[in-house]
């Protein structure tokens, strides 16, 4: 059986296959080195509210510093999974009532035409 190709198939299959092959023998970027991060430059100038915000905590004493890092940092731990949290509820009941509604709205249409 002879089975005739177009031109333009034969010169679009080896840029083609090049461009494969390229793609999966390229090291992945994440082995590139990482170049040291460049410290940003310190400005004289600093606005009204980093100002205020230094010297406040400036004015904290360590006890409280690390107290209110230790608040910032952990979040409250419950034994119950999202589902069973109220915002997880409201979640459910809304996800329930928008696919009923999806169904209904689908058998109680007031077009019926063939195509749809």
């Amino acid at each position: 059986m002879n089975r005739t190709m177009r031109n333009w198939v034969r010169g679009a299959a080896l840029p083609l296959a090049l461009l494969v092959g390229l793609t999966f023998a390229a090291p992945p970027a994440s082995a590139a080195e990482v170049a040291a991060p460049v410290p940003a430059p310190e400005t004289p100038s600093q606005t009204p509210v980093a100002t205020a915000a230094a010297a406040k905590v400036a004015a904290l004493d360590s006890a409280e510093l690390a107290a209110a890092t230790q608040d910032a940092a952990t979040e409250p731990e419950s034994g119950s999974s999202f589902f069973k949290s109220p915002r997880g509820v409201i979640a459910l009941v809304l996800a329930v009532a928008g696919v009923s509604y999806v169904i209904y709205s689908s058998q109680n249409d007031r077009i019926n035409s063939p195509i749809r």
